[in-house]
């Protein structure tokens, strides 16, 4: 389900055209979310091999569609740190790295190939058993 550019206004074609341009065949969808109505910008056909459970078509209420949405919308409290709000999380998972842009009521998210991170990957795993020796010592 990737719509037509003309189905969206205009930011949101923007955002699916930049996005496609810059990560290409590691892009797998472009979520977009305002209070409790969500969007299907783009889903990539690896995206959907990845999300489809069977045969039905994914849409804004396809399960794992959904579940991603909660993953990134729980815990509404704003964050703020002394160098400015809180922009934008990134989950990295096995397969996924999801970014969630969030603004109070609203947000985007961006879903790409974890491959598209490997530098982030890599040093996430380099330090990963020296922050888990810190966690256990407590």
């Amino acid at each position: 389900m990737s719509p037509s550019d003309g189905a969206f206004p205009s930011g949101e074609q923007t955002l699916v055209r930049r996005l496609r341009h810059e990560l290409g065949e590691y892009l797998y969808l472009t979520l977009v979310y305002r209070d409790e109505t969500s969007e299907l910008l783009y889903v990539s056909a690896a995206a959907k091999r990845v999300l489809r459970r069977s045969d039905e078509r994914i849409t804004e209420s396809h399960p794992a569609v959904a579940k991603i949405r909660r993953c990134c919308t729980e815990g509404t409290a704003r964050r703020t740190l002394p160098f400015g709000d809180h922009r934008c999380s990134l989950l990295l998972y096995d397969e996924w790295l999801l970014l969630h842009y969030r603004e109070p009521s609203s947000g985007v998210i961006i879903g790409v190939d974890a491959a598209s991170a490997s530098n982030l990957r890599d040093f996430l795993a380099d330090v990963s058993p020296v922050v888990t020796e810190v966690l256990s010592a407590r």
